[in-house]
């Protein structure tokens, strides 16, 4: 398995500049930089050639993404928006109302980080957020250490859109009883953002809502997020790398990545097994390893999600019925998976060195 993750970084980096329509397309800059995006896939499509002929026919080459890509134009900071909806408080002790006071007048994350990369120190904020200055912000700006726990009943942590709800028993200061009162204002959440607006255009800006266990179930749905938003066309998207990145709701983006993912990616396959000329439609990423079990002659464990693609093959094995052997699950049905402290930090050092983490 082969990975290029270049054509991630090259867009969310460049799209402003290949596009004209983008807000902060540059006309000067575009004439430099226009052409990245297309040069890199270019570059990829020759080394891709190289190995299509120098492959055995009977070997099959798959070419996928797990999104695609467009513009990127507007952040939402959800828990703004939860706070002014008045299902998250913020504490009365005087050290919270005072940088709650200071972040309402504008002193927030964001707006330091652009001051630093007009004074051309933007490097440091990728050490503060992503290194080991979480404290500092904390000290600094609004944060969780800030809200007033016991009345709040709904938070938003990660990008996009995702929202949890205060749930009594779940989280350390829950005060949402589950069941009916549970139900009740997560139904409130989601009638609400449904009405959520961008104060510049006036349109709406959340295209699709879902409670959690429409999108998830298995032993861990606990851990999924209570509310799932996509914001409209994605070109709007939910602000996670901080609780209060800034003070306003709706966030023209002003330097940075200018695109951003979107939620159809793309399948092509090659090679003797596969029939030629036949659009999939309908594939999604947990197809691929029960199709490439099968195309191994390999048993699919009954517990995988996803499908073999038999439209996409022909032959033998486009004849043969899948065969599906009754394994137990991979990971444990009771909850009680661990991992080592050793394993842990590695993962979260791994996923701070991609910038998932802080």
């Amino acid at each position: 398995m082969v990975v290029f993750n270049g054509t991630d970084t090259v867009q969310h980096a460049m799209w402003k500049f290949m596009s004209p329509a983008h807000p902060l397309h540059d006309p000067t800059k575009a004439a430099k930089y226009g052409d990245a995006i297309l040069t890199f896939y270019q570059f990829l499509d020759r080394w891709l050639a190289t190995q299509i002929a120098s492959l055995p026919p009977d070997t099959v080459l798959m070419l996928m993404s797990d999104h695609g890509f467009g513009p990127f134009h507007k952040f939402i900071h959800v828990n703004n928006w939860l706070r002014e909806q008045g299902f998250l408080a913020i504490k009365p002790a005087w050290r919270a109302r005072l940088k709650y006071a200071a972040f309402r007048a504008g002193f927030s994350p964001m707006a330091v980080y652009d001051l630093l990369m007009r004074l051309g120190l933007g490097s440091l904020k990728r050490e503060v957020v992503r290194g080991q200055g979480q404290g500092l912000l904390r000290t600094l700006f609004l944060s969780f250490d800030d809200v007033d726990w016991p009345a709040t009943r709904a938070y938003s942590l990660g990008n996009i859109g995702q929202i949890r709800l205060n749930v009594t028993g779940r989280e350390p200061q829950g005060c949402v009883a589950p069941g009916r009162e549970y139900e009740q204002v997560r139904e409130e959440i989601m009638a609400r953002l449904r009405l959520l607006t961008d104060p510049a255009t006036g349109e709406a800006v959340v295209d699709e809502i879902y409670p959690r266990e429409e999108l998830y179930r298995g032993p861990y749905l606990e851990d999924a997020p209570d509310i799932v938003f996509l914001p409209k066309r994605l070109e709007y998207f939910g602000f996670g790398e901080y609780e209060f990145g800034s003070h306003r709701v709706i966030e023209a983006m002003r330097r940075g990545i200018s695109g951003t993912h979107r939620m159809n990616g793309i399948f092509a396959a090659l090679g003797e097994p596969v029939q030629p000329g036949v659009e999939i439609s309908g594939a999604t990423l947990a197809d691929l390893a029960p199709t490439i079990l099968h195309l191994l002659g390999q048993p699919i464990p009954a517990a995988m999600d996803g499908r073999v693609l038999i439209q996409a093959l022909r032959g033998p094995l486009a004849a043969q019925t899948p065969q599906v052997v009754d394994t137990p699950a991979p990971v444990s049905t009771t909850g009680a998976f661990t991992l080592s402290a050793a394993d842990e930090a590695a993962i979260s050092e791994r996923l701070r060195g991609l910038g998932y983490v802080g």
